[in-house]
């Protein structure tokens, strides 16, 4: 099994869209963030996400008018650790203080964390097992996103890992279930992995002309 760095893409995703944007504002904002907190702690609940970090990024004016009239602030990310139990309050407040003394409002949302993969040697705790991206650009969406193989019936080396999948697979395709039930939000069907096969809330390993299993860990 892989947990694969960030920087070369992801395994797979799965986006869930919302309604259009209209307008930047705390309203809009914080549903969004509350949103977030649905879906992390349906994630949480099934060991897949327990969230350490937030990343707030590209920055635009918020205000009454129409996003396509908005503009680009030119600032940098803001890197926000929580921590359980406060968890999202720190986030909501940051947000909240920003939109009122600088009328800024931050398009992407990244939430980082640790998630708990299960095997019969015993449960192992890492980085960047799943991990959330929220967007309020045209439409409002919410990504889940992992950076792992343990939902493979085979390694993106293309080893069989049969017990490993068995054991983690039905997690993930859960609470993917309950985040659409929760939220309400529409799943968006044939995204694209150089890693998997997204086939619905399944995963399932790449294949050459001939049907064996490809290899595609040095991808990216």
């Amino acid at each position: 099994m892989m947990i694969l760095p960030c920087d070369k893409g992801s395994v797979a995703e799965w986006l869930f869209e919302d309604k259009s944007v209209q307008r930047l504002t705390w309203p809009f904002l914080e549903n969004v963030l509350v949103s977030c907190r649905s879906a992390i702690s349906v994630l949480s609940t099934y060991e897949l996400l327990f969230p350490k970090t937030v990343c707030l990024s590209q920055w635009m004016q918020a205000g009454e008018c129409e996003v396509a009239q908005s503009k680009r602030v030119d600032k940098p990310d803001i890197n926000v650790s929580v921590q359980a139990p406060k968890s999202f309050v720190d986030i909501f407040s940051l947000c909240r203080l920003m939109l009122d003394n600088e009328s800024i409002y931050p398009l992407k949302i990244k939430i980082f964390g640790s998630g708990v993969i299960i095997s019969e040697q015993g449960n192992s705790v890492v980085d960047n097992l799943v991990w959330i991206r929220a967007r309020t650009m045209d439409t409002f969406d919410i990504s889940v996103i992992t950076q792992s193989d343990v939902w493979l019936p085979f390694s993106l080396k293309g080893e069989p890992q049969h017990n490993i999948c068995r054991l983690n697979a039905a997690r993930l395709t859960k609470a993917l279930q309950n985040i659409e039930q929760q939220t309400g939000f529409i799943l968006e069907e044939g995204l694209e992995s150089y890693y998997a096969s997204v086939q619905g809330f399944h995963l399932d390993n790449l294949r050459y002309a001939d049907g064996s299993i490809a290899d595609v860990s040095d991808i990216g």
